[in-house]
């Protein structure tokens, strides 16, 4: 049920679609005609040349100066998408969509998101200042000389404001918001509930953690501003088509338009590198140069304790008062209290109980723009390892592969010297905050450096054991394992064998739990003819889930059945908030008294034989629905959905396409959302596919011109050499000195 912040929300929202009118359609001439090329701040003139897709190459004649072009190019295709996010890192989302952004501002503000701010950018070296500082010129330049503003801004009410370095730096502390703060959230909810032992062990035992939490929920959206899933691989020379490695990988994130990545090429003096930017950070977070690339997946680091306060904490505990601005309404004041044990944590996420306080990594001040400003520059592999020892959040594993034939998965993130049995509990006694004195680094974590099967893989799996806890929840083998299965059973991998390796379906990890149900229906009372058609597709089901499927669409109704029969409220909770709650369910319906499962069988094959007769195969009911966040606007929001599509995968294939208990027509809202592949042979052999497309101008035709591409399994050349870059970017503008 909506609620009424929601609601009030959705009202002055629609009020302001009304007044502003439809954004008009703009073919990529017009687009292109919006870029301000003259009184540039550069000291050099700077190429901007487009693909017919409006991927940018920019070229440079000094590294500031391509700064510069990267914030121009930046603003030019994502301004709305960087001011909204600006705003969200500032606690000011309220401003913007009114009474319901008050939940999100007072999460952001009290867990005290940009508090090491100003001490990095104290700390910055000079060349990572005028690179950032270069970027934020070339972002006001745009700003400042756009003639329309984009259709978002002016439906958010979005005033323009000068960016600033501190601008830049808070948000990247919003997207390295921690993947585990739902999951430890929802937890301390649960722990005074009568299943709460029971639920806790269960996650412990199995070790795989949170995923997709309910949209109203402030930490799942603060979450998903990080990269909180992804595939990524690398195969040496020997598995090479080419005899140079390949890398290729799948960031998951939320399934939006406009994507969540920015699709880039550029060169200058320092730096040559296509990949993928997020917007409104001067980095690549995946991409390569020359001579090395590199890709990534979260590690789902345990980058956050919750602290007991001891007796007295509280009235000695410092306090401000922040006062969040509200669209069409009165502004709403908070105090937040401050404790050695960090912000006290109801202040920001309201919960019943007693209060606790809570300690995150990114509240110390470290230099992840001069780290990965240094890996985008890399040129050999120990260069790129080096560099990664610097990065303290997001936790990350690192897919490297370099020129030289060689391949790595590094470990990079900042973690306190916990003892290993330390986070067997959500909340930590007040002693162990000795374990936050002198955190760990990379350099002390797990490595795979040119494996003698010559490959390497990550999908958010348990990393190898550490002498430092890295964390207990992560996702399940089922990826990883599908991924290097994949990778042995091929010779030799060429660049489309790299971007079709990204669209894999299969899951027979799910079959064990399929076993089980058909075990379990085989001792049944013998089943009406109407449901023969489900059992059948059960039966003969391989674990792929396709969208033609009908053994996935039978599973899956059926799972989805059993767990709303058998599990309370509590407990779908705690399963709702994992990665994968599979193995979880086999243990739990293995477990369940016979006679219990037996009815609830009976009754979650009825209910699922007609939803299973009406749909008949699993796109038909899992669904890739794209549109712009205004798309769920009532009513005006059909403007803004652009796609209704079968969708293949689900939580665990390759191709994730996430979604919870199905019992009906569903989207997925988080996943596979970007592709990218490079083959080190050759300087050209790049290909980067967002679903959706590049621009984030609604209207524009290159805003949603890839999804054939990804339908298709697609990928779009993206070439660094100077040949290459001339035959696909054919578009030229040129920004201009002052």
């Amino acid at each position: 049920m909506i609620s009424v912040a929601a609601l009030r929300s959705a009202l002055i929202l629609a009020g302001a679609l009304l007044r502003v009118g439809r954004a008009p359609p703009l073919e990529l001439h017009e687009r292109l005609a919006m870029v301000p090329l003259e009184a540039a701040p550069v000291g050099q003139p700077v190429d901007l040349c487009w693909s017919d897709r409006q991927l940018p190459f920019v070229a440079a004649r000094s590294d500031r100066d391509l700064a510069v072009g990267l914030g121009v190019v930046h603003a030019h295709l994502r301004r709305a998408q960087m001011e909204i996010l600006r705003r969200v890192s500032q606690g000011r989302a309220a401003e913007m969509v009114g009474p319901a952004g008050i939940v999100l501002d007072r999460a952001v503000r009290g867990l005290d998101i940009g508090r090491a701010v100003p001490a990095i950018e104290r700390m910055l070296p000079p060349g990572t200042r005028d690179w950032v500082e270069g970027f934020v010129a070339g972002v006001n330049h745009y700003a400042a000389s756009a003639r329309v503003a984009p259709l978002e801004c002016r439906v958010l009410a979005i005033e323009p404001e000068p960016w600033t370095v501190a601008d830049v730096l808070r948000l990247g502390r919003l997207f390295s918001a921690d993947v585990n703060w739902p999951l430890l959230f929802r937890m301390l909810g649960l722990r005074r509930g009568p299943e709460w032992a029971g639920c806790w062990q269960e996650l412990l035992r199995h070790g795989t953690g949170a995923s997709a939490a309910e949209p109203e929920d402030a930490l799942a959206q603060l979450a998903a501003m990080s990269r909180s899933g992804s595939n990524a691989w690398a195969v040496g020379p020997a598995r090479s088509r080419s005899g140079a490695p390949v890398l290729g990988g799948d960031p998951h994130l939320p399934i939006t338009v406009p994507n969540v990545w920015i699709a880039v090429a550029c060169r200058s003096p320092g730096l040559h590198f296509c990949g993928l930017m997020l917007p409104g950070l001067p980095v690549a977070a995946i991409g390569r140069s020359p001579a090395l690339a590199r890709g990534g997946t979260n590690l789902h680091a345990a980058s956050t304790d919750i602290f007991a306060l001891p007796e007295g904490a509280l009235e000695v505990a410092s306090a401000r008062r922040e006062t969040v601005a509200v669209r069409g309404a009165r502004p709403v004041t908070f105090t937040f209290r401050e404790t050695p044990y960090g912000p006290v944590l109801g202040d920001a996420v309201p919960m019943e109980g007693p209060p606790h306080a809570f300690r995150w990594v990114g509240h110390d001040a470290t230099d992840e723009m001069t780290a990965l400003l240094r890996l985008n520059a890399a040129r050999s592999l120990d260069e790129a390892m080096e560099a990664t020892a610097g990065l303290a959040i997001p936790g990350q594993n690192f897919l490297l592969a370099s020129r030289e034939g060689r391949i790595a998965k590094v470990t990079a993130a900042h973690l306190p010297r916990r003892t290993q049995d330390a986070l067997a509990e959500p909340v930590m006694p007040p002693a162990a905050l000795s374990a936050w004195d002198g955190l760990a680094s990379g350099d002390e974590l797990p490595r795979e450096v040119d494996p003698a099967r010559g490959f390497v893989v990550s999908a958010n799996d348990r990393p190898r054991a550490s002498p430092v806890p890295i964390g207990l929840f992560f996702s399940p083998p089922d990826r990883a394992e599908r991924l290097a299965g994949l990778l042995r059973s091929r010779p030799a991998l060429g660049l489309d064998d790299a971007v079709a390796l990204q669209t894999d379906v299969l899951v027979t990890g799910a079959l064990p739990l399929r076993d089980l149900l058909l075990e379990r229906i085989g001792a049944l009372p013998p089943r009406p003819a109407r449901q023969a058609a489900l059992l059948g597709a059960m039966r003969g089901w391989d674990g792929s889930y396709d969208a033609a499927s009908a053994g996935a669409l039978a599973f899956e109704l059926v799972i989805g059945q059993l767990v709303r029969l058998l599990h309370s409220p509590a407990r779908r909770a705690a399963y709702g908030a994992v990665w994968s709650g599979r193995t979880l369910l086999l243990e739990s319906f293995a477990a369940c008294p016979p006679e219990t499962f037996a009815q609830a069988l009976q009754r979650a094959l009825r209910r699922a034989a007609g939803p299973f007769r009406a749909h008949g195969r699993w796109g038909a009911l899992h669904r890739l629905r794209l549109q712009h966040p205004f798309g769920a606007l009532p009513l005006l929001g059909r403007r803004f959905r652009a796609a209704d599509l079968p969708a293949a995968g689900t939580t665990d294939s390759v191709m994730k396409t996430a979604h919870g208990p199905v019992t009906g027509r569903h989207a997925a809202a988080y996943g596979s959302m970007a592709r990218y592949a490079f083959d080190l042979a050759n300087p050209d052999a790049n290909r980067l596919t967002l679903l959706g497309g590049q621009d984030g101008w609604w209207g524009s035709d290159t805003a949603l011109d890839q999804i054939a591409l990804w339908e298709r399994g697609e990928g779009v050349e993206v070439p660094l050499s100077e040949a290459g870059a001339a035959r696909v970017f054919r578009h030229r503008t040129t920004l201009r000195p002052r």
